[in-house]
C-alpha cells in the first residue's frame, strides 16, 4: 500500500486509507515564472503571484528595477540549499536582507525603482516559494550570482540527536486525510523506540482502529556516514535543517525524491524531537505541483 503510512504497509485496519491528494495546477502566471530565463526582464508584471522561483547553481533571480512603486515578497525557502535576499536601491546600493536557510520563511519590503535580487548560496538547484504583492509592472530575469557571503556548511545529523525518541512509552495520535471521503481521521497511537545501533533508530507503532482493532508496523531510520543523509524506510533523504530550539527540543526537516499515490514526488519530513515531546510531519509536492501539501502528522507525548 504505496499510499499508507509506511508503518501501515503491511495490515491495515478499516479506518486505515490512502490520504487525499490534491492536485495543484499551474497558472498562466506560474508558468510566465517559469520561463523566466526566457522572458528575463520582460515589463509583464506579476503583481500578486504565488509560485516557485528555481536557481540554478551560480545564478541569482532578479525581481523588479525601476518601478514607481515599492513591492514586498513573501519568501519559503523550499529547496535544499541556503539563498541569500538583498536589495539593489535604484542608486546601485546593495542592501543585505538576510540569508533564508532551508525550511526558513520570511518577508521582505523593497523600495520604488528597487529590485529584488535571491542569490542560490549554494551547489544544488535552490527553491523558493515566493508570494509577490504590490509594484507594477515587475520585470524579472537572472544573473551570475553575486553573493556577499559565502554559503553555511551542510547541517549534519548526529545518531544521539535522535536517542530522546528511545523510549517505550510514548502516546498519542497519526491524522490523516481519508482519499475516498475528504475527510480527516485520527487514529490513537502507541509508539515505542530504541536504536540497536548509535546511527540506527526503530520506531514501532500501535495504531488503534475506530472498532477498536490494533494494526501494527515500525519505520527504521539510519543516519548515513557524514550526518548530511538519512535513509528512513528504503528512501534517502537529505538534512535540509538541523536547529536546536529551548527546552531540549530539536527540529529537523528532511527531504527526498520518493512517490505518493503512485506519482513521483518530493517528500518533505519535519521532525521535532525532545524528552517529552515527539512531533512528525509528512508533506508532498507532486512533480506537478509548485507547493507541500500535509499527508499525515503524528503527535506523541510521554
Amino acid at each position: 500500500m504505496k499510499n499508507l503510512p509506511t508503518s501501515l504497509a503491511a495490515r491495515r485496519g478499516p479506518a486505515v486509507m490512502a490520504l487525499l491528494v490534491g492536485r495543484l495546477h499551474l497558472g498562466v502566471a506560474a508558468l510566465l515564472l517559469m520561463a523566466a530565463p526566457l522572458l528575463a526582464c520582460s515589463p509583464a508584471g506579476i503583481n500578486g503571484l504565488r509560485s516557485q522561483v528555481r536557481i540554478d547553481v551560480g545564478k541569482q533571480f532578479e525581481l523588479g528595477g525601476g518601478q514607481l512603486l515599492g513591492f514586498r515578497v513573501e519568501a519559503d525557502n523550499a529547496g535544499p540549499v541556503a539563498v541569500e535576499i538583498k536589495e539593489k536601491t535604484s542608486d546601485g546600493r546593495i542592501r543585505i536582507k538576510g540569508t533564508l536557510q532551508p525550511g526558513q520563511k520570511t518577508t521582505a519590503s523593497f523600495g520604488f525603482g528597487s529590485k529584488a535580487v535571491l542569490v542560490n548560496l549554494g551547489q544544488r538547484e535552490a527553491k523558493v516559494d515566493v508570494n509577490i504583492s504590490g509594484g507594477a509592472g515587475l520585470g524579472m530575469g537572472y544573473a551570475p550570482a553575486q553573493p556577499s557571503r559565502l554559503a553555511a556548511s551542510p547541517p549534519r545529523l548526529f545518531g544521539s540527536d535522535l536517542s530522546p525518541a528511545s523510549a517505550n512509552d510514548w502516546r498519542g495520535t497519526l491524522t490523516y486525510r481519508d482519499y475516498g471521503t475528504g475527510k480527516s481521521v485520527r487514529l490513537n497511537t502507541a509508539m515505542r523506540g530504541q536504536m540497536p545501533r548509535a546511527d540506527q533508530l526503530i520506531l514501532a507503532f500501535d495504531y488503534e482502529e475506530p472498532n477498536k482493532s490494533h494494526v501494527f508496523g515500525a519505520d527504521t531510520l539510519a543516519v548515513g556516514p557524514d550526518g548530511t543523509r538519512l535513509r528512513w524506510d528504503g528512501t534517502d533523504f537529505v538534512v535540509i535543517a538541523r536547529q536546536w530550539l529551548p527546552d531540549q527540543t530539536l527540529r529537523l526537516v528532511l527531504e527526498g525524491q520518493g512517490r505518493d499515490n503512485d506519482q513521483p514526488a518530493t517528500i518533505r519530513k519535519t521532525l521535532t524531537l525532545s524528552p517529552r515531546q515527539f512531533t512528525l510531519q509528512k508533506e508532498v509536492r507532486y512533480e506537478s505541483g509548485t507547493a507541500f501539501f500535509q499527508r499525515h502528522q503524528y503527535q506523541f507525548a510521554r
